[in-house]
């Protein structure tokens, strides 16, 4: 079918648009950021805490977006409330919202905290459009997220000696780690399952 550009008006012509955009979600990280959408301070699932805008004019984002795209392990010394743990949060909902059996496993410094990386990844979930949101189990859930359609999760649990035993992670992250009491047990835990 052929369409004359020309004749659409600038609303067809958008729609048009995000329509072609929202087919590249599932494969490509930069279109599916295209729809997020974070206040500019949100609280997550009442647990506190909260987020600066993600912005994409914030070079410290772009930078980090290149880095997760391109590089297998990343270690990320970074300052407070610049917006990191929330778009991390964000590239694990992609990588578990559309692609198969992604496992990701992280370790936070408490309960509190884990539970805070999994209403950012469901807060931002639940602003996608309808169309291209994932279906997932455990909404509610403080430490676990299931997409049935892919068999893909993300595990979030404090870091104590037993956290991960047994799972075998596609992704890890372990968020505030200069905080984590366990840090080496869990590192070589998920490194080495």
């Amino acid at each position: 079918m052929v369409v004359d550009l020309t004749k659409l008006s600038t609303e067809q012509l958008v729609a048009a648009e995000e329509a072609q955009l929202k087919l590249l979600v599932p494969h490509d990280y930069r279109a599916f950021l295209r729809f997020v959408k974070v206040s500019k301070v949100a609280e997550f699932g009442g647990v506190g805490g909260g987020a600066v805008t993600l912005d994409p004019r914030w070079k410290h984002q772009l930078i980090l977006d290149e880095a997760l795209l391109r590089h297998r392990r990343l270690l990320l010394p970074k300052s407070k409330k610049i917006g990191i743990t929330t778009r991390i949060s964000q590239y694990l909902l992609h990588a578990v919202g559309y692609h198969e059996e992604e496992k990701v496993l992280i370790y936070s410094k408490g309960e509190r905290e884990a539970a805070l990386v999994i209403a950012m990844v469901e807060y931002t979930r639940q602003r996608l459009p309808s169309d291209i949101r994932p279906v997932i189990e455990g909404t509610g859930s403080s430490e676990r997220l299931h997409v049935p359609k892919h068999n893909a999760e993300i595990l979030s649990l404090p870091s104590t000696s037993t956290a991960g035993v047994g799972y075998t992670a596609s992704k890890l992250v372990m968020d505030e780690a200069d905080f984590h009491e366990r840090f080496q047990e869990n590192y070589d835990t998920a490194a080495n399952p």
